[in-house]
């Protein structure tokens, strides 16, 4: 399976300039560690791709079979744009963070499907699914304690 992971950021009516990229890269957080730690607990039988929009401009046109994008309220709208134009090309979106957790039925408009809460303790239970033709339109969240192994072992 061909996966992408998306770093969003809040373009506002921004077009990618010299300009607009300095102001995002000074004006917003660092990426988070949300990306690096799905791909690392992804099966190496998948390929995954990680883009960060702070450095790297979406190539839609490009063949996923997969598209992870996690999100915080910021950049919900942005995170629906990238969506919903995945979609529109017949590409399966997970969409997933604390947005997500917080308004699952909004999330839920623009995607196939949402993982709440810790979106890690259910990201091999979904590749699972998918591959098994039985994708849920969401996955709870599972109780995270010291215990927990992830991946799951």
């Amino acid at each position: 399976m061909n996966i992408l992971i998306i770093e969003n950021i809040w373009m506002g009516e921004t077009k990618y300039g010299f300009f607009d990229k300095l102001l995002l890269n000074a004006f917003t957080i660092l990426p988070t560690l949300y990306a690096r730690k799905i791909a690392a607990i992804t099966p190496k039988k998948h390929a995954v791709k990680i883009i960060n929009e702070r450095n790297s401009i979406i190539d839609f046109s490009k063949k996923f079979d997969l598209v992870n994008i996690n999100y915080t309220t910021s950049t919900a709208k942005r995170a629906y744009e990238i969506a919903d134009e995945f979609r529109k090309k017949g590409i399966i979106v997970v969409l997933s963070g604390i947005h997500t957790s917080l308004m699952p039925k909004e999330a839920k408009e623009h995607a196939d499907s949402i993982l709440l809460g810790w979106g890690e303790l259910n990201w091999q239970d979904l590749l699972n699914d998918y591959e098994e033709n039985k994708l849920k339109s969401e996955y709870k969240h599972k109780k995270y304690d010291k215990n927990t192994k992830i991946p799951p072992i």
